[in-house]
């Protein structure tokens, strides 16, 4: 991206084009009517985004609503999001509140806020210590979830698998899911991969080579390859080697 592109800045309440640009911030009441190109957007006041947004940095620390898809090298979130469509980035972190109406993918996700994702969701990996709420299929590499509250996802997909609950305190409500850890759950229909730990999990199906289920955990069915081990404090249906 050319250093020689122009910036801008929106300090009260305004407006701006669309276009392409060095660097964006809003630190006031902004409207960017139509599609953004930018080497770094930061939205630390109130950013209304008509259109898409493609850009190496992307901070969000105010409130941003972008009506369109986001593309970007590394995002942060640490105010709130809604997104409209999809999202595409190396680095996702977020420590705030994000709702996003379609897919996700990054090479490296960060959960210690909340998140909501219409579509799937997929990563090389994927970290939560915060809460979710996946419409579709969460399918990574690595996956670890430390559970705060209630997470739900439709099916889980990835090669190592570990959820356990966060003995933390909750800090609170973004959205529809709550940091409430005395109903800290995973609920899922199916979960798949080669190694997998699991607490507090609920789910119709875990199906992997080495399963492992600790405490807390309600599985109708459980089929492996290799290894099954389970704690006294959860049950499973049916359990069957394949």
């Amino acid at each position: 991206m050319e250093n020689n592109l122009g910036d801008v800045k929106i300090l009260g309440s305004g407006e701006s084009s669309g276009g392409e640009y060095n660097q964006v911030k809003i630190l006031g009441s902004g409207d960017v009517n139509g599609d953004l190109k930018c080497k770094e957007l930061k939205v630390l006041g109130a950013g209304d985004i008509n259109g898409n947004v493609e850009g190496e940095i992307i901070k969000v620390a105010g409130a941003a609503d972008i009506d369109g898809n986001v593309k970007g090298e590394r995002i942060s979130v640490s105010g709130a999001a809604d997104i409209k469509g999809n999202v595409k980035c190396k680095k996702f972190k977020i420590a705030g509140a994000i709702d996003v109406d379609g897919n996700v993918y990054s090479e490296e996700i960060e959960i210690s806020g909340a998140v909501e994702i219409g579509g799937d969701c997929e990563a090389e990996i994927f970290n939560s210590n915060g809460v979710f709420q996946i419409e579709g299929m969460l399918n990574a590499g690595e996956i670890n979830i430390k559970l705060k509250g209630k997470n739900e996802v439709g099916e889980i997909g990835g090669e190592k698998i570990e959820v356990k609950k966060n003995d933390e305190k909750g800090i609170g409500r973004f959205f529809k899911v709550s940091f409430n850890n005395t109903v800290a759950k995973l609920e899922c229909e199916l979960i798949e991969g080669d190694e997998i730990y699991l607490e507090y999990t609920h789910a119709e199906t875990v199906r992997g080579k080495s399963i492992v289920l600790g405490p807390g955990c309600n599985i109708e069915n459980v089929e492996y390859s290799e290894s099954f081990n389970m704690s006294n404090e959860s049950k499973v249906n049916v359990t069957k080697k394949i």
